[in-house]
């Protein structure tokens, strides 16, 4: 199941020069979360799974429909240790999701894939399990309504709001910055947790802009509550599966029958109406 991750990048040649030592990175764990299921003996792979209740912790948005349904479905009765996916809803973001991975809150988590692979050539226990939303994020970059900023380009010297360091939110202001030209310290950072606090903060005068999810951030632009200045689209798919090395290594069978039933998921929302999924997801 980590295939999907390997193919949407060897699609990179029709996408932006520059992304070599990400995309390495990606197809390199990719690789090696595939050997985690390889090398365990078939005596292993054939035992039931021990994990009853598996728990994927991602954020409160529209692409985590089919994880909500997942997590909604019965478990299967009359078997031994049977599964259980409970979907966590994490306010915090990419920083949130993989601190929390780490400190074994959650088994598997569903996160930006820049958070991911900082995480990982930061050397952390973390692996690719394959993507969920082969599509680019695109940030809005928001502001107060009655601030004096009109772009990105504006920003220099000023005060970011971030969710946490090493965040999409963070990592994606900086890659902009640097895409500029700009040093490393025209942009200050403030770390607000949450995207309520980074909503606060621009209109109370803690930091000058912020980034998140563009389809998100749309309700409170409409409003007037903030206003959108500019727009950074990431060169790579938005969001990835991934979970602790070691906790595949332990228990492989419980990962790839959740990996499996995430895909059968998606696919069961393809072929539905469009017209009754996003009633879905408005009800959320």
């Amino acid at each position: 199941f980590s295939l999907p991750v390997a193919r949407s990048y060897s699609r990179g040649k029709r996408r932006e020069e520059g992304r070599c030592s990400l995309k390495s990175i990606i197809i390199v764990t990719a690789t090696l979360c595939v050997s985690c299921f390889r090398q365990q003996p078939s005596a292993q792979l054939s035992q039931r799974n021990t994990l009853v209740d598996m728990r994927i912790g991602g954020v409160p948005e529209a692409f985590n429909l089919p994880l909500y349904n997942l997590s909604e479905q019965p478990s299967e009765e009359g078997t031994t240790n049977a599964e259980q996916h409970t979907f966590v809803e994490v306010e915090g973001g990419t920083g949130a999701l993989t601190s929390g991975l780490l400190e074994g809150e959650y088994d598997v988590i569903v996160a930006l894939t820049e958070g991911l692979v900082c995480k990982i050539a930061n050397g952390d226990d973390i692996v690719l399990l394959g993507t969920m939303v082969e599509s680019p994020l695109c940030w809005a970059v928001s502001t107060s309504s009655a601030s004096p900023y009109q772009s990105f380009e504006g920003l220099k010297g000023t005060t970011i709001g971030v969710s946490r360091y090493g965040s999409g939110s963070h990592l994606m202001a900086s890659c902009e910055g640097r895409k500029k030209g700009w040093a490393t310290n025209d942009l200050a950072y403030v770390v607000e947790n949450n995207f309520a606090s980074l909503r606060d903060s621009v209109v109370q005068g803690r930091s000058s802009a912020f980034l998140w999810e563009k389809y998100t951030t749309k309700p409170y632009h409409d409003r007037g509550i903030l206003r959108k200045i500019d727009e950074v689209v990431t060169p790579w798919p938005a969001f990835m599966l991934a979970a602790k090395r070691t906790a595949i290594e332990a228990n492989p069978c419980a990962f790839e029958k959740v990996m499996k039933k995430i895909r059968a998921e998606c696919f069961s929302l393809l072929h539905q109406d469009e017209n009754q999924v996003a009633t879905a997801v408005v009800e959320r």
